[in-house]
């Protein structure tokens, strides 16, 4: 029994229990078996009847369908195994063509007569010789002509050019108004109906009248009268007498004519490929010779190009007489001065103009277009014998090519030969291709062999012609006196533009290997300046990087040293006369609800039972954990020195609620609570709770968080708390520096991280007085409204806390933070929310 499918692999856990379930199955079938015995014998399968032989045997003897064809037909079929091949290709592009099955049904009726399908499988087997593997597509219009019927319809318009006058006067000889004529003959000329002239002067060719035509065509069939069944007798040799006599081919007169008109697209597109493979050429020598180099690969791709240009411009060359010379290679030598390099090769320079002047007569006044092409070949149908005048032109050219000399022309000996050989086949080239123009293709091919490696590699060579030589053999179609003769023409001309198509390939590479290798080597020493020159940008660079490093240096040297405000030692800061010159905050060691009397008076809160239980909360230990051994990696850390980071619900946010709740208790009055007519950010500001951070070296002077009091708890470390009163400060300040203007918020700062003992004494005197604390790990302190902190972090690798914004309405916190938001103010910053948060800081206000 075969295995389920998907059962390799092994984590596909549905094909596993499939897998599973088989294998129970399998074995509760085997236990059944088991059981049962061996008494039991099983079914065997009968024998089947013997086929009846009488079909075998005719099927044996059958032939195939074709009428000329003797072989056995295939088992199962009418058609041998070449016959049944052909018919498959045939049938299979006939299905192709996108008419409903058509071409189909005409190509299965032909099929269905063994002497039509005769006729259909000769032409189509002579088309697809055998071992062709892409099958030529078959041209159903002549497949229809030959077995068919069709129906024409032809319609003629007689159209009379008319200006705008011409117009409205036929129009109103139909009824037509004058203003709907014209209106009619603005939209004429809003379409793009033929016309002529410009502006006032246009007319158009307008639709006078229409006529049709329905022509009902038939056509032979190219069947014989007889049955099919009086010819599948016949011997081989006595059947192609009847046939060739009843199915004559196509007249050579029709057939040669329509060959002409089809392929001399062929000569058309070898003329054009070969000019854009020359213009290819001389591009890239233009360009090797306006950057020249000693480079030996670039010496070998000029050297490809030159020799390719070279068998190009003799294959389109007129004559032997008219190949122009060999380039240079443009390393060794630039291009002639003043000389036109993109001329058409066979085009004689001035210099020769002189010389070619008999030729000149025959050849430069000769016309290659296609229209020309057919009148020359109506006019060699016409008359059986060449004109006289041709022959004498024929000797003049003759005498023009040996007087005028040739690049690569062959030796002095083999040129007279050559010359005799003209003379003696002037009339028969006529007519057939060849003389002159076989010669230069002779010359051609021989100089694609001599070139070697250099040349482009065609195969076959004995197929390529040149230019003139395939002219002469598109000419010679309506010379051809059989359809055989015609087809070999046909044939040969086609491989020939197989071989010149190889050619121009070949040429097109030779010049794109040259023009990528001048523009590699162009864009490499465009880099190499790059290079130098980023080079030069970057020692710049790094010079100004170390300046930079070293000025950065000096900062963060003077920036280690802490500013003089926490150079003193504050627990014991005397003034000269021996007086301390700061007081320690109010140390609250254990206190009971509503003890702490003051809102305006900053204080320490330490030693209660509520935070020892706070630190030992599992929730409040992983929340202060995290942030504790993640707080150092914050970029803010790393530029300020401080960050913080808001606590979230269900981590840790309902027990700092509950932590801040049982320290609000402890003071005497309330702190403003959060009310629906208070803004959404002041609401949000008094419910959130923050850890922040410290780096252990840092100092920082400021307020607190948005200007209000703050409940401060630290969990790692140590910090040295410096604080004073702006109510106090300013006035004393102003008296220091003898102006009112302090400078705003950072005025403040400066001159506080500055203090020396001596200021610091003065503001005393003038009624600053500084407070101190050292805020160690476990302990809340209180911050009330308008002070200026001043902290500095005394111990601890990691120092880190929690804080919450309260805000308590006394009138001494609404004078302080009136204060602050004129120093806001001052220093362009915005106190829109300041402003709005101010009159809650009123204790009158409701």
């Amino acid at each position: 029994m075969s295995e389920p499918e998907g059962a390799d692999d092994p984590f596909d856990d549905a094909n596993q229990l499939e897998v599973e379930e088989q294998q129970e199955h399998d074995g509760q079938a085997a236990e059944e078996g088991a059981s049962r015995g061996r008494g039991r014998g099983r079914g065997r399968a009968k024998g089947k009847a013997a086929p009846k032989r009488g079909g075998r045997d005719k099927d044996k003897n059958k032939k195939c369908f074709k009428a000329t064809c003797q072989e056995k037909a295939k088992a199962h079929s009418k058609w041998c195994v070449k016959h049944s091949k052909d018919t498959e290709a045939m049938k299979y592009q006939a299905k192709s063509q996108q008419d409903n099955g058509k071409t189909l049904q005409m190509l299965e009726t032909a099929l269905g007569d063994p002497n039509k399908a005769d006729l259909a499988l000769d032409e189509f087997d002579r088309h697809n010789p055998q071992g062709r593997f892409r099958k030529n597509l078959i041209d159903w219009s002549a497949f229809e002509r030959k077995f068919g019927r069709r129906s024409e319809v032809r319609n003629r318009c007689a159209e009379e050019l008319m200006d705008v006058t011409d117009y409205v006067k036929h129009k109103k000889d139909r009824g037509v108004s004058e203003d709907k004529a014209l209106l009619d003959w603005k939209e004429l000329l809003e379409t793009d109906v033929d016309r002529e002239g410009e502006g006032t002067d246009v007319k158009v060719w307008v639709a006078v009248n229409k006529k049709r035509f329905r022509d009902d065509i038939s056509y032979r069939d190219h069947s014989l009268n007889e049955g099919s069944k009086q010819t599948k007798g016949m011997n081989s040799t006595d059947r192609h007498m009847p046939i060739c006599c009843v199915c004559p081919r196509v007249e050579i007169a029709i057939a040669a004519p329509k060959a002409l008109e089809k392929n001399e697209k062929i000569l058309i597109t070898c003329q054009k490929g070969v000019t854009d493979a020359r213009k290819a050429l001389v591009d890239a020598l233009k360009l090797a010779g306006e950057d020249q180099s000693a480079d030996q690969l670039q010496k070998a791709y000029e050297s490809n190009c030159v020799v390719r240009l070279q068998m190009l411009d003799i294959w389109a060359a007129p004559s032997l007489a008219q190949i122009p010379k060999q380039r240079p290679l443009p390393s060794q030598a630039m291009f002639a001065p003043g000389a036109d390099q993109t001329t058409a090769p066979g085009t004689p320079q001035p210099q020769e103009a002189a010389k070619q002047q008999p030729d000149a007569v025959g050849v430069a006044t000769e016309d290659t277009s296609p229209e020309a092409v057919l009148q020359k070949a109506a006019e060699a149908f016409r008359s059986a014998t060449p004109a006289k005048t041709d022959a004498k032109d024929e000797k003049a050219q003759g005498g023009g090519d040996a007087a005028t000399p040739t690049p690569k022309a062959p030796k002095d000996k083999d040129a007279v030969n050559n010359e005799g050989n003209d003379q003696k086949s002037e009339a028969p080239s006529q007519s057939t291709p060849g003389g002159t123009a076989a010669k230069l293709s002779s010359y051609l091919r021989k100089e694609i062999g001599n070139a070697g490696s250099k040349a482009q590699h065609v195969d076959p060579l004995g197929n390529l012609m040149a230019m003139a030589h395939m002219e002469e053999l598109l000419q010679s179609f309506m010379a051809c006196d059989s359809i055989d003769a015609l087809n070999k023409a046909v044939s040969d001309l086609k491989n020939a533009a197989v071989v010149v198509r190889q050619l121009k390939e070949g040429a097109t590479k030779a010049a794109a290997s040259l023009r990528g290798h001048i523009l590699n080597r162009q864009r490499a020493q465009q880099r190499k300046k790059q290079q130098e020159s980023k080079q030069v940008e970057n020692q710049e660079v790094l010079k100004k990087k170390k300046e930079a490093k070293t000025a950065a240096e000096e900062i963060k040297k003077q920036e280690a040293t802490a500013p003089p405000l926490f150079q003193h030692n504050w627990t014991d800061l005397q003034g000269s006369d021996g007086a301390q010159l700061a007081t320690m905050i109010q140390k609250n060691t254990g206190p009971a609800n509503k003890s702490i009397n003051s809102f305006d008076a900053p204080c320490l809160i330490c030693n209660c039972s509520f935070l020892a239980d706070f630190q030992k909360n599992s929730k409040v230990m992983l929340m202060l954990g995290g942030f504790g051994g993640s707080y150092k990696k914050n970029t803010t850390l790393k530029t300020v020195g401080k960050c913080q980071e808001m606590v979230y619900k269900n981590s840790g946010l309902e027990e700092c609620m509950e932590l801040w709740t049982k320290t609000e208790a402890l003071f005497h009055h309330d702190f403003v609570a959060c009310s629906d007519k208070m803004e959404k950010y002041l609401t949000a500001v008094l419910k959130a709770s923050w850890l922040f951070g410290y780096d252990s070296q840092g100092t920082f002077v400021g307020t607190m968080p948005n200007g209000l009091a703050s409940l401060r708890m630290l969990c790692s470390g140590e910090v040295l708390l410096v604080m004073f009163e702006l109510r106090q400060l300013l006035p004393a300040m102003k008296i220091l520096l003898g102006k009112d203007d302090v400078g705003g918020m950072e005025g403040v700062n400066t001159f506080l991280k500055n203090l020396s003992v001596e200021e610091i004494a003065k503001l005393k005197n003038n009624g600053c007085h500084a407070s101190y604390i050292v805020h160690q790990e476990g302990q809340i302190v209180y911050i009330p409204v308008g002070y200026v902190v001043a902290e500095k972090c005394m111990k601890g690798v990691l120092v880190y806390g929690l804080r919450k914004t309260v805000m308590p309405a006394t009138a001494m916190a609404s004078e302080n933070y009136s204060l602050l938001t004129g120093l806001f103010e001052e220093s362009k910053k915005p106190v829109d929310k300041m402003k709005a948060t101010l009159p809650y800081l009123n204790p009158d206000a409701d």
